[in-house]
């Protein structure tokens, strides 16, 4: 029954990280070509919130109920438009994918990146464009994905780097 349970926990955080991307956009709701706007935290330049800067980390949960991969969340300074950070998804395995993050809007409250796996990903990457929440929750971040073909993911992130 273990070895059961194992493989089949296995077979899950496998089939997450391999599902096939068609490169397309899974999002049509998507906050793009918005400034980003003036909020009650401070900002360096370019216009996020240093509140955001920073490494940030928790255990993601997608839609078939997992909750197997470690996510890190790389953010710096940029402006609308440009390189934002990275998102890194570890699974039990310590296979890695990495996606890039582009910044589309960002407030006080909320960061909104579009999303695009990185080129070098294995091929057990999910492929594909999708958007990414950050939203501040205390002094926390929830990760919020519209992202179908890697079970749209969501997590609890925690600073682990300013």
């Amino acid at each position: 029954m273990a070895g059961a349970l194992a493989a089949v926990t296995v077979g899950g955080i496998l089939v997450v990280n391999m599902l096939p991307g068609d490169g397309g956009s899974n999002d049509a709701g998507s906050d793009t070509g918005a400034r980003p706007t003036a909020s009650s935290a401070p900002s360096d330049a370019a216009g996020v919130p240093t509140f955001y800067v920073g490494t940030w980390e928790g255990r993601a949960t997608t839609d078939l109920g997992t909750s197997t991969d470690t996510y890190r969340v790389e953010l710096e300074d940029a402006a609308v438009g440009e390189k934002v950070g990275t998102v890194t998804s570890t699974d039990l395995l310590g296979l890695e994918c990495v996606d890039v993050l582009t910044l589309t809007s960002v407030t006080g409250r909320e960061l909104v990146a579009a999303g695009e796996g990185a080129p070098d990903n294995g091929g057990n990457c999910a492929k594909g464009a999708h958007t990414v929440r950050l939203t501040r929750d205390g002094a926390s971040l929830t990760y919020t994905s519209r992202y179908p073909n890697a079970g749209n993911p969501t997590a609890d992130l925690k600073r682990v780097e300013q």
